[in-house]
């Protein structure tokens, strides 16, 4: 809160650390931007996070000011969907925050590129699909034939005694 005062932004910004579900929604569709300003910790980086708000965001068509960080890059494009700053660098989040204030038109190709990209990768037709695929590899495959069943003419070697075993 200090910096965005520091920088001028003091006014513009509307902190909200925490939200209800139900109050979330308002306050997405009026955001002219969303920020991610994620640390560098092992939880982040090797662990790996999964960035809710940065989807939330992506889906409500709201361009995303965030860390890139691997978990962060799996979901915005860097000029595409957002702006990806170094991690634990409050001046370029600041930056990045100024440049999409500034220039209107940048924050809304962004905001349609972000919705679209919501939809595309992470909207509900998306994840039945990947779901189905997984469900798909788990099934036997055709092209691993079965044991061959005995035939008339070839007796069922099996027996209440256990298999039978021919030794030449």
């Amino acid at each position: 809160e200090r910096l965005a005062d520091k920088l001028g932004l003091g006014e513009r910004v509307v902190w909200r650390w925490e939200l209800p579900t139900a109050e979330l929604e308002p306050w997405l569709a009026n955001a002219l931007l969303s920020v991610a300003p994620l640390t560098a910790t092992e939880r982040n980086v090797v662990q790996g996070c999964a960035p809710l708000k940065v989807v939330e965001s992506l889906a409500a068509g709201v361009p995303v000011v965030a860390s890139d960080l691997p978990p962060v890059r799996e979901i915005v494009t860097n000029g595409v969907e957002g702006r990806l700053v170094p991690p634990d660098r409050p001046a370029d989040v600041a930056r990045a925050i100024r440049l999409l204030l500034h220039f209107p038109e940048e924050r809304e190709r962004m905001a349609a590129a972000a919705r679209a990209r919501a939809v595309r990768d992470f909207g509900w037709d998306r994840s039945v699909s990947l779901l189905k695929d997984v469900y798909r590899s788990l099934r036997p495959s055709a092209a691993v034939p079965s044991a061959p069943r005995p035939t008339e003419e070839e007796p069922d070697v099996r027996s209440a005694e256990g298999p039978k075993v021919a030794v030449a």
